[in-house]
């Protein structure tokens, strides 16, 4: 922790950043060590911290009675629940962009809690670790731009790893360990974004991107790889071709936006300037 830099936030102490940064360094490194173990034995490995795991999950269904009654409203409800809309107030602190969290809202699914903890979020004044409202940009810069579709995509990265990992290793959706997983990421994810927010927006005193940064997407990654080798033969059943389409469709839109908005004004303007030469010459 002596070795760790400061990060961007001064409240409630240097310190206490320096230790949420070493508690993701020592998840990263349990992650390293679960990338190089199989499944069964990462789920005997679990019964070591909780002698409870270890047993497949009982299946629960979401779908099958869609009646509005009290006791199937009851019954469809689980710690998740309260997770998205705690979750989306965490995440409008962390971006502190209204439209931002809205986006991300529009492009998963739209729920009510989701949007009124985005929204309770939104209002909540953050001035108990830094500075107020921020404006990302997405659409003034192809950094910009770039940054905004990274970001989105590490924090749907990292709100799907939870779900594939406690199924994977046959774990309750209140089992502390979620709980600690989704609390932490909130706390890491803080300083790393206001990180990148400086080094993208600031770049003159931010030169390079923060160690919270580099960690936290490490971490992201690594959960990736760890769900990656974990799932294979664990879901047999393919993509449905509508699902395919949707993801291609939705990769053509991400490339086709930035070529339109950022790349032929840069070709109308060259074509001007080396225009104005050849009638000079």
């Amino acid at each position: 922790m002596i070795q760790f830099r400061d990060g961007p936030f001064i409240r409630p102490h240097p310190a206490f950043w320096r230790i949420i940064l070493g508690v993701n360094l020592l998840y990263e490194l349990v992650l390293v060590f679960l990338l190089f173990q199989d499944l069964p034995t990462a789920r005997q490995m679990m019964t070591f911290i909780d002698p409870s795991l270890g047993r497949p999950l009982p299946e629960k269904s979401y779908a099958e009675d869609c009646s509005l009654t009290p006791t199937t409203l009851w019954n469809a409800i689980d710690i998740f629940c309260l997770a998205h809309a705690l979750g989306w107030f965490g995440k409008a602190m962390i971006l502190r962009d209204y439209w931002f969290c809205w986006n991300i809202v529009y492009s998963t699914n739209f729920q009510i809690l989701q949007s009124v903890g985005g929204t309770i979020g939104s209002w909540t004044f953050y001035s108990a670790i830094g500075s107020g409202h921020t404006s990302w940009g997405t659409a003034t810069s192809f950094l910009h731009y770039t940054t905004v579709v990274l970001l989105l995509a590490v924090f749907l990265a990292a709100e799907l790893n939870p779900f594939y990992l406690k199924s994977l290793l046959w774990m309750e959706p209140d089992h502390p360990i979620v709980i600690l997983r989704l609390a932490f990421i909130f706390l890491w994810a803080l300083p790393a974004v206001r990180e990148l927010y400086q080094y993208i927006n600031d770049p003159r005193r931010a030169v390079r991107m923060g160690q919270h940064v580099w960690l936290l997407l490490a971490t992201v990654i690594t959960e990736l790889l760890v769900i990656t080798k974990w799932s294979k033969g664990q879901f047999p059943e393919p993509l449905p071709p509508a699902v395919k389409w949707g993801w291609s469709v939705a990769a053509v839109l991400v490339v086709l936006y930035p070529a339109v908005q950022f790349g032929l004004p840069s070709a109308r303007r060259y074509l001007r300037k080396h225009g104005r030469k050849a009638k000079a010459a």
